[in-house]
C-alpha cells in the first residue's frame, strides 16, 4: 500500500515536495529567530523592563506629572553636569495639557 494511494503519482510528489519545503522553512525560521531575552545586562536603564530595568518607575513618574528626563549621554558627564536642585525633583509639575489650555 502506497502513501496516500488515492492521489495521482504527480499529486503525491507535489504534496511531498511542499511538505519538505515547509519543514525546511520551519526549521530555518526557528533557527534564525532570536532567542528569549535574558536579563544579563547589569547596567540599569529606563528602557529595560527586566531585572535591572527601571521602565515601570519611569512610566509611573511620567504619568504622575513629575518633571523627569532620560540621561542620553555617557555617565561620566552626569557628575560634571550635576547642579544642586534637589527640591524641584520631588514636586509634581502641572500637567502639560492643562498648561496649554
Amino acid at each position: 500500500m502506497k502513501f496516500l494511494s488515492s492521489l495521482d503519482a504527480q499529486d503525491r510528489r507535489l504534496l511531498l515536495w511542499c511538505l519538505a519545503i515547509g519543514t525546511v522553512l520551519c526549521v530555518a525560521i526557528a533557527f534564525l529567530l532570536p532567542g528569549p531575552t535574558n536579563n544579563n545586562n547589569p547596567l540599569p536603564s529606563t528602557y529595560l523592563l527586566g531585572q535591572h530595568g527601571a521602565r515601570a518607575a519611569y512610566d509611573t513618574l511620567l504619568r504622575s506629572d513629575y518633571l523627569i528626563e532620560r540621561w542620553e549621554r555617557p555617565l561620566p558627564e552626569l557628575a560634571a553636569h550635576r547642579r544642586p536642585r534637589l527640591g524641584r525633583h520631588f514636586l509634581p509639575t502641572a500637567h502639560p495639557r492643562a498648561a496649554r489650555t
